[in-house]
């Protein structure tokens, strides 16, 4: 784990040097907004590494805060007032959905295909704003908490739970900036006008082949699987990546919303950020199940 720490703080340096220099030369808005965006993956990097390196109780607390801060954007999306009954009938969701995964652990595979089908059925079917934040609800709960089920998977087969869920995050947020960049260099084509304008087919198509390439050569030495396997993994993940950043974007346009929030700086709110873990984390955890 050690060693991929030490790469992401690298290449986090060398985003701070390059953005420093080009705004050296061009004060733009964009390049402003990129350094801003830098600074908050510092933040963001001092906080999750320690949480990977001290186990399962850190992330743990992670993943609780990151469903009640979650809960919260999406209530203020809906314009639904936050009352001590609906904070005490989300603990009691979390509770009883870790009760139930402690008690069938060996069926995990189920507990990854769960938040899957929530929001699908959440995006095909249209239900009163009550019925769809209970249903987001069901869906932050079992999504988030696969990150812990993740964990909880790998100590029980001798993998190293830090290394997996870094990898995992890693992974995440690089494909996002992957798809960025090749739709900066290639993009022409937009994926999804109305969801994202900023999105291109090239740069889903390019961040899913180097995605799927990072998988091939990094995931062999964190989970025991082929280079072959790694590699289908990779694309997989990297579809359901793009799936996750759509999603909310339909969403927040029900919502008539730009961003999620502003609590995160750089990014928007932390829906903005974890759009696409949402989808990445159970999908990453049903390959580990089906895989191992």
């Amino acid at each position: 784990m050690l060693t991929l720490s030490a790469l992401i703080l690298m290449l986090l340096v060398f985003a701070t040097l390059t953005v420093q220099f080009q705004l050296r030369f061009n004060t733009s808005s964009e390049l402003t907004n990129n350094q801003t965006r830098i600074r908050t993956w510092w933040v963001i990097y001092f906080v999750c590494i320690p949480a990977f390196y001290l186990g399962s109780y850190a992330l743990t607390l992670l993943a609780y805060a990151l469903i009640y801060w979650a809960a919260f954007e999406f209530s203020r999306l809906c314009d639904v007032r936050i009352n001590i009954t609906r904070v005490l009938f989300l603990t009691l969701g979390i509770i009883v959905y870790n009760i139930i995964i402690d008690s069938f652990i060996n069926q995990a595979h189920l507990f990854f295909i769960l938040p899957m089908l929530v929001l699908g059925i959440s995006l095909m079917f249209s239900a009163s704003v009550n019925t769809r934040i209970v249903v987001m609800l069901v869906f932050f709960i079992s999504s988030i908490l696969s990150i812990q089920l993740i964990s909880q998977m790998s100590d029980k087969l001798g993998y190293d739970s830090g290394l997996v869920l870094l990898f995992l995050f890693f992974i995440t947020a690089a494909n996002d900036i992957f798809q960025y960049l090749c739709g900066k260099l290639f993009g022409k084509k937009q994926l999804s006008p109305n969801l994202s304008p900023n999105k291109t087919i090239e740069g889903a198509l390019g961040g899913i082949f180097i995605t799927g390439l990072i998988f091939a050569f990094i995931l062999p030495y964190v989970i025991s699987v082929t280079w072959a396997v790694a590699l289908f993994i990779g694309f997989f993940v990297s579809v359901l990546g793009i799936s996750g950043d759509l999603s909310f974007s339909y969403f927040k346009r029900l919502a008539g919303a730009k961003d999620s929030g502003s609590s995160i700086p750089g990014h928007g709110g932390l829906l903005d950020r974890i759009d696409s873990l949402t989808l990445t984390a159970p999908g990453f955890g049903l390959c580990l199940s089906l895989v191992s």
